[in-house]
């Protein structure tokens, strides 16, 4: 049938010119709806779309980059399988792009801050963490948080440095009411390629930060996949701010740029953790 529709096409053609040429597509496009119509090429198509499908989602983020060894070792675990199929089932359910929707949706406002700190019984304690400061200490985040009652931002995506600046301005003037206050800045950076220059992003990051600020800024290398589980950060586009109590408690949260009311909140629950601070 195609090789006739050819001949037909290409006798129009030498008798017509353009109206030819005309035909000519018109009888490929018929050839191509057969083969698209065609039994074999629904099948074929429809597997390999399935493969696609399941090559995206079949492994969770957090599997994909910890790769074949994470893989093999689950052969061996009953709990992270399970603990990997649950988060399988959270992906997809969520959708493609979860965080970007949600960040245009919500334009970062996740949630409202509470205007009241969390009592200690329901806190969750902040994660343990092995960070770089500006000048290339490696150092054990909670023995720093221990004893002192904190203020720490975050973020995990350059995404959200907007976000976390909006904050800064409100965060030092705090730090000017209350001296006692630590102030955190924690930033993660994830992937192997950075690990390898990690010395060099140090170096970079101490020249544009003022020296005495140095010590207020935090770098973890590596997944922040344990942290944000720790503390519930669905979303690594968005900058969150906690305080955190001289028990290492996270105490209190907020979440995007800072509203009025959020600002307030905040000076209100750092004067009172420093009270019971002062009290023990």
């Amino acid at each position: 049938k195609s090789s006739m529709l050819s001949r037909v096409a290409h006798a129009a053609w030498r008798a017509t010119g353009v109206g030819g040429e005309e035909m000519a597509r018109q009888a490929k496009g018929m050839r191509v709806r057969q083969i698209m119509n065609s039994s074999s090429f629904a099948s074929s198509s429809s597997r390999c779309l399935h493969g696609l499908q399941r090559s995206f989602h079949a492994t969770p983020c957090a599997a994909r980059k910890k790769g074949i060894l994470y893989e093999f070792g689950l052969l061996f675990n009953r709990k992270k399988r399970e603990e990997r199929d649950q988060a399988i089932k959270e992906e997809v359910n969520m959708g493609r792009f979860p965080e970007l929707n949600e960040l245009h949706r919500t334009g970062g406002k996740l949630f409202d801050a509470e205007d009241d700190i969390i009592p200690a019984a329901l806190s969750t304690s902040f994660p343990e963490l092995k960070c770089f400061t500006a000048d290339g200490k490696e150092h054990d985040l909670m023995h720093i948080l221990r004893g002192k009652v904190s203020c720490v931002s975050v973020f995990i995506r350059d995404f959200a440095r907007p976000m976390l600046k909006s904050w800064e301005e409100h965060i030092d003037e705090l730090k000017k009411e209350y001296p006692q206050l630590q102030i955190i800045q924690l930033s993660f950076v994830e992937g192997a390629a950075y690990r390898m220059i990690k010395g060099l992003m140090l170096s970079s990051m101490k020249k544009r930060i003022p020296q005495e600020k140095h010590h207020e800024i935090h770098m973890c290398f590596g997944s922040s996949d344990e942290f944000r589980k720790a503390l519930s950060v669905k979303n690594r586009l968005v900058a969150y701010i906690f305080l955190v109590d001289s028990e290492g408690r996270m105490r209190w949260q907020a979440v995007g740029y800072p509203l009025s009311h959020e600002v307030r909140f905040l000076q209100k629950s750092v004067g009172k953790l420093l009270e019971i601070r002062s009290r023990k």
